[in-house]
């Protein structure tokens, strides 16, 4: 496919950028070098504070759908630069923020004093007038080695000490790059400042040494040998390595600690870390290389929706874990949920695959177990047990009352995705007698259509038998569902039902939406809804294709209901 370069899409346009330079009486040259291969970039001449300031503005290929860049290479802002490209932060750096209308001219003329006058502000009041509400982290700033990382925890201190010694959890195949997590702080004397929780064992089985050091302010170098000298110049003994060997590298690891705004006008510590690896495989051609790595937060999920912010302290019990199950669990986990109890008896088929969200390599396993292992490797903050037990099985099994009292004590909420009846009613009988709350999902055949039924203790007017008596009255409607849409596949024992996962999602999202805005709790709690029954259509009753419509109920007592649970 040929894709035109942007001055050829858009004629007019590169034209319409020299007139209104020369309309603003700002000098401009074209770098004819990166011209003749085909890309812009502009040399303007602009005074800034009584200087004649040169700015170089680069064009993108995506260009005018995407914003262009200005660098101020003979500026030095305190904000609102990139202390190493010098680039201007002029506008936000979602394209929301960019018209394609705006010239380079504009943004020189109206957008630059601006980021002077915040930058040249005396304080974080000075700069709110014309400032978005967001932080600039130095660290984001430093260029990392990809597929580097160094995990650590929110609550990772340092507290007053200004170095120490770390013990970091690395991976048994450690080599070259660096990926691990923050294991423990110490003082120079060894004294523990800090110890993380081993949610990150499993990951990181290995452990090395490393070294931390606190400056005043983020160090300004972009290149590895600068920043370092820069450092050694406060701390002369970081320049002894203390090399840890792996795998044949030899690896010294050094932590830097500083101030950094971390939101709007708030301030915490920023760490970033410096590797320095020497190749010792080959013993006649070893090299040395430093390099820059990210460190990041493993339990942040909160912060990003701090309406999820309880759900740390939640345990939910999901009884099945088949399309709707799995989906279910692994949306809780997404959410940050404390501890998931997941019982199931099914093992794992190949053909599952195609609504189910693990693939063939699944296959053999049971499905609790898969799941298990992925939450673990993959959301470690989440506690997660697995009951591979049908209920209901034959005598000489494992009891059904022995899983269900371990499975279901001290959980905040039973999920079930089982769609069986029977279960159900049992699910919601032991609901009622533990005073906790209610959640069943299930789908109709095709996939047609799904229902959501949550019972409160103490709010539910209605239980699960009133339920079933009002859908069989039509006090509540049925979902549609496909007269059709039950196949036996070869090689399975029991029919299933026909229907695309991408159908089902919406009902497992809706169900673990509504569980959530059960369970959490505080000031900033998901909102929670005043009905307990909803019914989605995706098709009609013919069997064509809608947009996914939910229709909300209250569950109330139904005179047909001679349950004696109030």
């Amino acid at each position: 496919m040929n894709i035109l370069r942007w001055w050829e899409r858009w004629p007019g346009r590169l034209q319409k950028e020299f007139d209104a330079l020369d309309a603003a009486g700002i000098r401009y040259k074209r770098d004819e070098t990166v011209w003749e291969k085909g890309a812009l970039v502009l040399h303007l001449w602009r005074e800034i504070d009584g200087t004649d300031q040169e700015l170089v503005a680069v064009y993108p290929d995506t260009f005018p759908y995407t914003r262009f860049e200005i660098m101020a290479p003979g500026l030095h802002l305190r904000r609102h630069q990139n202390p190493f490209q010098k680039i201007l932060c002029l506008i936000g750096r979602g394209t929301i923020n960019w018209h394609e209308p705006d010239t380079i001219a504009q943004h020189v003329v109206e957008r630059i004093p601006l980021v002077l006058q915040a930058a040249e502000a005396p304080d974080d009041a000075g700069a709110d007038v014309v400032e978005e509400p967001q932080g600039e982290p130095f660290s984001d700033y430093y260029p990392y080695l990809s597929e580097t990382i160094m995990l650590r925890s929110s609550s990772c201190t340092t507290g007053t000490r200004v170095s120490g010694k770390l013990r970091i959890r690395v991976p048994k195949e450690l080599g070259r790059e660096l990926r691990g997590s923050i294991a423990r702080i110490m003082d120079e004397d060894g004294k523990t400042i800090w110890r993380d929780d081993g949610l990150l064992n499993h990951m990181f089985p290995g452990e090395i040494k490393g070294r931390w050091v606190r400056v005043a302010a983020p160090i300004q170098e972009m290149k590895h040998r600068d920043f370092f000298t820069s450092l050694a110049a406060q701390y002369p003994a970081l320049k002894q390595p203390n090399w840890q060997t792996r795998n044949g590298w030899k690896l010294d690891v050094i932590g830097v600690v500083f101030p950094e705004e971390v939101r709007w006008h708030e301030y915490a510590d920023g760490w970033v870390f410096l590797v320095t690896a020497t190749n010792m495989k080959d013993p006649g051609r070893r090299s040395t290389e430093q390099y820059f790595v990210r460190a990041a937060h493993i339990d942040n999920g909160a912060a990003r929706v701090p309406e999820l912010a309880s759900l740390a302290q939640r345990r939910v019990a999901v009884v099945g874990v088949g399309a709707l199950g799995a989906t279910s669990a692994l949306e809780f986990a997404r959410a940050g949920i404390g501890e998931l109890r997941l019982l199931d008896g099914d093992i794992a088929e190949p053909e599952i695959a195609v609504r189910w969200p693990f693939g063939i390599p699944a296959a053999g396993f049971p499905k609790v177990y898969v799941i298990k292992d992925f939450l673990r490797k993959h959301y470690p903050t989440v506690k997660v047990s697995a009951h591979c037990h049908r209920l209901g099985g034959m005598p000489g099994m494992a009891s059904d009352r022995d899983e269900l009292a371990i499975l279901l004590d001290g959980v905040d909420l039973i999920y079930d995705a089982t769609a069986e009846v029977g279960i159900q009613h049992l699910l919601a009988d032991l609901a009622h007698e533990a005073r906790i709350p209610y959640i069943c999902i299930s789908a109709t055949a095709g996939a047609w259509g799904g229902m959501l039924l949550r019972i409160r203790p103490g709010k539910t007017e209605g239980c699960w038998v009133c339920s079933q008596h009002a859908f069989t009255t039509g006090d509540l409607p049925l979902p549609p569902a496909d007269p059709n849409g039950n196949v036996q596949p070869t090689g399975c024992a029991d029919p299933t039902f026909t229907g695309t996962n991408f159908d089902l999602g919406p009902i497992a999202f809706g169900g673990v939406r509504l569980a959530v805005g059960t369970i959490t709790t505080g000031e900033k709690a998901y909102p929670d809804v005043p009905w307990d029954v909803a019914i989605i259509a995706m098709r009609t009753p013919k069997g064509e294709p809608t947009a996914p419509t939910w229709r909300t109920f209250p569950l109330s007592r139904h005179q047909n209901c001679t349950c004696r649970i109030t």
